[in-house]
């Protein structure tokens, strides 16, 4: 069943879900995005207002398909942050799955504020006691 699914398409389309805060279009998106991966809950019938037990569906589907949870809000699955120091203490910027893009980032950012003080660091991911 899965090897014929986009997973670019439904990575795309989850994340801009996540990212919009219009309903209107989070439906359309998670509508695409569940289509694709071929739901059952889903009509194909052109309809994309969904309730909400078909949006968490489709959020479930999505994370089980791509392997990683892309509405993990611990950030578990990003170790690597970009941290800027501020006279309040380091302030985190972004995070990242690999290093390389971590420090690329913070390298970019150096560049355009000689000033600033740019890092990339490693967050050990917190052990879940569950």
């Amino acid at each position: 069943m899965t090897e014929h699914i986009d997973k670019n398409y439904v990575r795309r389309y989850i994340s801009q879900a996540r990212a919009t805060k219009n309903p209107d279009l989070r439906n359309n998106y998670l509508y695409r995005a569940g289509t694709q991966m071929e739901l059952d809950c889903l009509d194909c019938d052109g309809n994309d207002q969904l309730s909400p037990e078909q949006q968490r569906a489709v959020f479930a589907a999505a994370d089980k398909l791509l392997g990683v949870s892309v509405t993990n809000p611990d950030n578990e699955h990003r170790p690597w942050l970009v941290m800027s120091a501020t006279p309040e203490g380091f302030r985190q910027i972004a995070r990242y799955r690999f290093r390389n893009d971590a420090e690329a980032h913070a390298q970019k950012l150096k560049r355009l504020c000689p000033t600033g003080y740019f890092t990339a660091a490693f967050e050990k991911p917190k052990v879940s006691s569950r």
